[in-house]
């Protein structure tokens, strides 16, 4: 069966589903270009396990891959902010670092690495 770029795919993170196209996978992540942009990933059962039903199974956090798959769609990189508190979360910040680097994001997690988003909120003295 051929691989055709705009064609839908269907990961199983963890216990979530997600649905999206295959250029949105493999246009900014390296590891997903190797794996279901030559069609690899049916041999590749160490890492990845193709479910019964057609979907991929990636053992990772669905709510981090969430953020993951939230720029990979749009290129927007993702600011955790509390207003309120006016402090940023590192810990999420850490744990979608360790992701991007794993899914071989390379702008994502030079932007994490480099803290862009502390240019992204202006902060302001209280």
């Amino acid at each position: 069966m051929p691989t055709f770029p705009h064609s839908r795919i269907t990961l199983q993170v963890g216990e979530r589903r997600f649905t999206t196209y295959r250029r949105t996978l493999i246009d900014k992540s390296a590891y997903f270009a190797a794996r279901i942009g030559l069609e690899k990933w049916k041999d590749d059962r160490d890492e990845v396990d193709v479910n019964a039903d057609g979907s991929y199974f990636i053992d990772a956090d669905p709510v981090v891959f969430e953020h993951i798959l939230n720029y990979l769609r749009s290129g927007d990189y993702p600011i955790f902010f509390n207003v309120d508190t006016g402090k940023f979360d590192y810990v999420k910040y850490m744990s979608l670092l360790s992701q991007a680097r794993y899914f071989e994001i390379h702008d994502l997690s030079e932007w994490i690495e480099q803290r862009g988003y502390l240019r992204a909120v202006p902060l302001r003295e209280r």
